[in-house]
This record gives structure tokens, C-alpha cells and sequence, in this order.
């Protein structure tokens, strides 16, 4: 079995290429895929697409996942969890569906009595909304905010983007507008 191999193509809001690292959360507001390192918990309003290259330590939320790389931590996807061949998950899954290759390494326990948001709620983002609001901190006001450093970083980069147009490049390449729909599968069927 392979990861991608279903008919339902998933648009990705967000990607972590491989070779990246990011340490601390990664919060995604709809799909994602991820082929480097997260060290720190994953939240993604629609499906984690994981890389047989990626590596998350730290706790999953997502409303399905597929998973062909590491995993060192819980999940909580309460529509669907993929493991493919190449997939090791190492802590607890919670989920409605599992499906778990032979070849995949699964070691942890998994609970199946999951309550799956029904269609309004996917459509208000209420699974997400409620992951986002149990994170959030209370609001600042404009004047309590850190003002020290701001002002030079910012002029800084204005001395970059001046110094790229004065050398005559374009800070955009306007042929890349629209996605390739076709390199976009192709890199949903690679994991």
C-alpha cells in the first residue's frame, strides 16, 4: 500500500520541505506536508501529509493523517490515520479509521472511540477553531508591545528589497503564479 494512492487530491495550504528544520509548532490552517523536522507539536485544520523524509517529535493534531516518516509522539486525527510501509509512529493514536501497511513500525496504543466532526463543523472549522483557541494567549495592546529592535530590523530589510531593485531584479517571478497541478501530485505520490 501506498500513500496517495486514493483518488481525493488535497490541496495544501502548507509545505515543509525536505532538509527543513523547525523548532516549535507548526500550525497549519488547512492541509499540510511536511518532508523535514519539526521539533515541536503539529496542528493542521485539514490532512498532515507526512514524507517518508520527515520527522515530527512532538504531539500531532490533525483532522486525518497520512504518515510515511517518524513520528515521536501522539496523534489525534478523528477522521482517518494512514501508516504506509516506511512509517514509524512511536505513541498513542486516537482515531475513527486506522489503516497500518505490514511493513509500518507502530508502537503505542490505539483508541477508536473518537467522535468525528460532522460536515458543519468541518465547514465552520470547528475542530480547528477549538485547537487554536485552547492556545490562545490573551490579547496586547499596541502599546505594551516591544518596540526595541523592530524599528532596525525593519530598515534593514528596506536597505535589502532597495538594494535588490537597484541591481534590476524582480522581487516576484510573475511566471510562477499558478501552481503546477500536475507537480503537486507528483509529490503527493511520492511518499
Amino acid at each position: 500500500m501506498s500513500i496517495g494512492k486514493s483518488k481525493e487530491v488535497i490541496k495544501l495550504a502548507s509545505l515543509l520541505g525536505q532538509g527543513s528544520i523547525c523548532d516549535g509548532d507548526f500550525v497549519s490552517p488547512g492541509s499540510a506536508r511536511i518532508d523535514g523536522v519539526v521539533n515541536g507539536n503539529v496542528k493542521v485544520e485539514g490532512t498532515l501529509i507526512l514524507g517518508s523524509t520527515g520527522v515530527i517529535n512532538g504531539d500531532i493534531e490533525a483532522g486525518a493523517v497520512q504518515i510515511g516518516g517518524e513520528v515521536n509522539g501522539n496523534i489525534y486525527a478523528p477522521e482517518h490515520a494512514e501508516l504506509s510501509s516506511e512509517a514509524k509512529v512511536i505513541g498513542d493514536l486516537t482515531t475513527a479509521v486506522i489503516v497500518i501497511d505490514e511493513h509500518a513500525v507502530f508502537q503505542g496504543k490505539v483508541n477508536m472511540q473518537v467522535e468525528v466532526p460532522t460536515t458543519p463543523e468541518k465547514e465552520k472549522g470547528g475542530f480547528f477553531k477549538k485547537v487554536l483557541n485552547k492556545d490562545k494567549k490573551p490579547e496586547v495592546s499596541a502599546a505594551e508591545l516591544p518596540t526595541e529592535g523592530i524599528i532596525e530590523e525593519n530598515l534593514i530589510n528596506e536597505a535589502i528589497v532597495e538594494d535588490i531593485i537597484a541591481e534590476g531584479k524582480d522581487l516576484v517571478d510573475e511566471s510562477d503564479d499558478e501552481i503546477d497541478e500536475e507537480f503537486m501530485q507528483s509529490i503527493l505520490n511520492d511518499v
